[in-house]
């Protein structure tokens, strides 16, 4: 009794307060700041709010919570948005928002975490949503885990949207600030499974945009509390965000979380996404139909997932629906362009049956794709027609359109005068599968190609008709093809030795396209595309003999089927699967079934494992042509090992391939030496190329060049045989490449190069340094000291072993010392000359300085022949009659 008699003798003594008149008006300009144009102002208007309600009577400080919290409404603009917030954050932390207002207070809290209004290009409310996870975090320190319970869910699942969807950084941060305070300070049972997602979703995990949407995201999404909001969120909001960025991490994210419920997406979210495809508003089709794509590769990687068949009709005809609406044309088609091809690269891909006439459409789609103008547009259409050409036109399509594709492509690239087609069909061209390009029964296909695309490479004749991108393109495409199509064997049809020696040439013939238009160097394209393109052209090259040895293998009956091969079928209990793709390092593998069966299934099929129903099938047909002719590595079924699987099988098979011994009694198959695709002379002329293009001016295309030589020259794979002078280059270039451009990435336009292992150790290609020993020894060299002088001026691993060939002051010191090999000495100072009289100030210094102190050095040590070879060539590049200089400087 006496606690209520002073509570109310303290209202009574509020209500006796008389607030001076000046009071209002100084609360009501700082109301009005809160309105503000500044920020600034907006911050001390709301800090002046704080301050001043805390020393007025409750029944006035209530006519100030309530005029800041109708600042909060979608009449006001950003700004009352922003002031209206901070003062909200400073009223609870002065505990001033008494919990009666909680409930009008939080679900204005919530919509300003979502505050994002478009304004033309952008949108505006980034403010508004930082300074809400300050109010949030103000609750967090103002009431009590009972008063706020209530209120809990709505908060955790608004500050965790915005903490892994956000655009910009700082919210992100700041929301997880906020939830990290709720968790810590309101306790872990009011907001759900909070520890757990703050070992994840921290300061530092969040910075990255793209790692917050798929990878935080999909790990928060684990917990159903948050699942269906992430859902609804990437749906309805940042699939229609004005950042196109943002539209493709969503549809990415939106994809990572089909596994936690491919129910919900195959009923729910699928039909959404189809219907929202055909939007009128642009920016909604792009995202939804970039997202139907993921989804539904992503349900068809999970096993035992099916759609319904009227949501299947919807899926395959989605392409055609878009082209019927005519939802190419207007500003931003080449978006809706772009997320078509994509869709169709997936649908290709999933387990949705392709029929004959949606697969012509789809490939007519791809067609004016591969023409547009835009390079972004023409790689994604290259994506697809590789994914719909390998899983819907290879082997069951259409025999007759299979047959034109490739030719009516090399026509096109031979005779459209439209630059950007020309361009697209060289791409195209080179992502064609095998069985489509290079058949047995179809041998001139292959011819075709190869002509196609060698011919594109080459400077066109007509000023008019000359284009560096699709030289450059051309270059990239027979690369990808000798990739894709192999070297001829005795059982399987291929590259021939007369294919490859034109390839090589042609290459190597691009890397002098010195060719220049207004753009600049446009050469500088096709020879970065041109070197790229040797090392993966001889990576395949240098791999036929071990090619024609598992074919001749085959050949004999013991076929090295290896279950890690792709496409390879297995008997499994439930029927005849097709191998996707190995999981877990090699222990899972991931089959396919046919339809309706629409999502993958995984075994323990380990690489260690073959199919026994594959085994029994050998020798089936052994024995049915007779007993000589017994599978030569075929394993003898036993009882103990199972009824589907032979553990071990393929195991020995590898080892008895790469040993040339029998397996199991049976006797190993006799191989003859097998054709060389490779040649010593196109050792030369590539490391040559290479040189003269690391010793050019400009520093991107050293780096790409450098990259290459590096990793051809120190690779644990395959190895370049018979380089002259071997050691002494290895000695000079160190094992590891730095730098833009020295990887196998390419990032200028229609570049599509797979990654590389990049660097080795330096252990490799003993065969091709004893061969430049050899050549050493033969008189390769004219000065004696001269390898050992170059490895003395690598410093035996200079820079540490690693060289960044885009820094002149590290790469040309290294490149001059070259000069003293009789072999590349001409290609080096026709590279050198480049740099040496250059317009760009840090390459001549560099290059001239180290010229001139290797000049001094090589004169003190009295090595004529070399500087006289280098003066030769010099006057070679002026275009002198070098056999009379040879033959005058011989006489003196």
């Amino acid at each position: 009794d006496d606690d209520e008699d002073e509570d109310e003798d303290e209202e009574e003594d509020d209500d006796d307060i008389d607030v001076p008149t000046e009071i209002e008006d100084i609360v009501e300009m700082l109301l009005t700041g809160l309105r503000d144009r500044d920020t600034v102002v907006r911050w001390s208007a709301a800090k002046g709010v704080g301050r001043i309600t805390g020393r007025l009577p409750r029944d006035f400080a209530g006519d100030v919570v309530g005029a800041v919290l109708q600042l909060l409404c979608d009449e006001e603009g950003d700004g009352a948005w922003h002031g209206g917030c901070l003062a909200l954050a400073e009223l609870a932390r002065r505990g001033l928002l008494l919990p009666s207002l909680l409930p009008e207070a939080v679900p204005v809290v919530v919509k300003a975490l979502a505050y994002d209004v478009r304004r033309g290009a952008h949108s505006v409310g980034t403010h508004v949503r930082d300074a809400a996870c300050y109010v949030c975090w103000a609750f967090a320190r103002a009431y009590s885990p009972s008063v706020m319970r209530p209120y809990v869910r709505d908060l955790a699942l608004a500050m965790m949207t915005v903490a892994v969807f956000d655009r910009e950084v700082n919210c992100r941060r700041a929301a997880s600030a906020a939830f990290q305070e709720n968790v810590g300070r309101q306790g872990h049972e009011n907001f759900p499974n909070g520890i757990e997602i703050l070992t994840t979703a921290d300061y530092f995990t969040l910075g990255i945009r793209a790692h917050a949407y798929l990878e935080v995201a999909p790990f928060t999404a684990r917990f159903p509390e948050y699942r269906y909001a992430f859902i609804d969120h990437l749906l309805n909001v940042k699939l229609r965000h004005w950042d196109v960025a943002v539209r493709e991490l969503a549809a990415r994210s939106l994809a990572r979380l089909v596994p936690l419920d491919p129910r919900h997406f195959g009923d729910v979210v699928v039909d959404k996404l189809l219907a929202l495809s055909l939007d009128a508003e642009l920016l909604t089709r792009h995202g939804a139909c970039l997202a139907a794509a993921e989804v539904i590769l992503a349900l068809a990687k999970v096993p035992y997932t099916f759609l319904k068949a009227a949501t299947l009709n919807r899926v395959r005809n989605l392409v055609p629906r878009i082209e019927k609406a005519r939802l190419y044309r207007g500003r931003g088609g080449e978006y809706v362009r772009g997320a078509v091809c994509r869709f169709i690269e997936c649908l290709s891909h999933s387990a949705v049956g392709v029929s004959r006439r949606l697969a012509l459409r789809l490939l007519k789609t791809l067609d004016e794709c591969l023409r547009h103008p835009k390079p972004a547009i023409q790689q994604l259409a290259l994506s697809a027609l590789r994914a719909l050409s390998a899983n819907a036109l290879s082997d069951g399509g259409d025999k007759d359109t299979v047959a034109r594709m490739p030719v009516a492509f090399a026509k096109v690239l031979r005779d459209d005068e439209n630059p950007a087609a020309r361009r697209g069909m060289a791409l195209a061209l080179g992502c064609l599968p095998a069985s489509v390009v290079c058949r047995a029964d179809a041998p001139a296909r292959l011819a075709v190609v190869v002509d196609a695309l060698i011919g594109a490479t080459k400077v066109e004749r007509l000023v008019s008709r000359r284009d560096a991108e699709t030289r450059k393109n051309a270059a990239l495409a027979l690369a990808e093809l000798c990739e894709t199509v192999g070297t001829a064997t005795s059982t399987t049809p291929g590259l021939s030795t007369a294919d490859a020696e034109r390839i090589v040439a042609a290459l190597l013939a691009c890397t002098r396209d010195y060719s220049t238009d207004t753009r600049g160097d446009v050469g500088s394209w096709v020879r970065m595309a041109s070197a790229r393109a040797l090392e993966r052209v001889a990576r395949v090259l240098l791999a036929a003999p071990a090619r024609e040895r598992e074919a001749r293998l085959a050949a004999e009956g013991g076929a090295v089927a290896a279950p890690w091969s792709a496409g390879w079928q297995v008997q499994t209990p439930y029927g005849l699967a097709t191998l996707r793709a190995m999981r877990a390092e090699g222990a899972v593998c991931e089959f396919t079934f046919a339809p309706p069966a629409l999502g993958a299934y995984f075994f323990a099929y380990g690489p260690a494992s073959i199919a026994r129903g594959t085994v029994e099938a050998w020798m089936r047909a052994a024995a049915g042509s007779g007993a000589a002719a017994r599978p030569a590595f075929a394993v003898s079924p036993a009882a103990e090992r199972g009824q589907y699987l032979v553990p071990d099988a393929a195991g020995k098979i590898a080892a008895a391939v790469a040993a040339g011994t029998g397996v199991d009694g049976h006797p190993a198959v006799p191989f003859a030496a097998p054709t060389e695709f490779w040649t010593p002379q196109m050792s030369r002329d590539t490391v040559g190329a290479l040189l003269r293009l690391a010793a050019e001016k400009l520093d991107l295309t050293r780096g790409v060049a450098g990259g290459v030589l590096t990793r051809l020259l120190h690779s644990d794979g395959v190895t370049l045989p018979a380089v002259p002078h071997a050691a002494e280059l290895k000695a000079l270039v160190p094992p590891v490449a730095a730098g833009a451009g020295s990887g196998l990435t390419d990032d200028t336009v229609g570049a599509d190069v797979d990654g590389g292992d990049g660097d080795g150790d330096g252990d490799g290609g003993g065969e091709a340094a004893e061969a430049g020993a050899d050549e050493e020894k033969d008189g390769g060299s004219d000065d004696g000291a001269e390898g050992k002088a170059a490895e003395e001026a690598a410093g035996g691993g200079a820079w540490e072993g690693v060289m960044n060939w885009s820094v002149p002051a590290q790469c040309f010191p290294v490149l001059v010392q070259t000069l003293a090999l009789a072999e590349y000495a001409e290609d080096v100072v026709e590279g050198l000359v480049t740099s040496v009289g250059g317009l760009s100030e840090s390459v001549v210094k560099e290059s001239s300085i180290a010229l001139k102190d290797w000049g001094t050095q090589a004169a003190r040590a009295g090595k004529d022949r070399t500087l006289s070879r280098v003066a030769l060539a010099l006057l070679g590049l002026m275009g002198w009659d070098l056999e009379s200089a040879k033959a005058a400087a011989k006489a003196r």
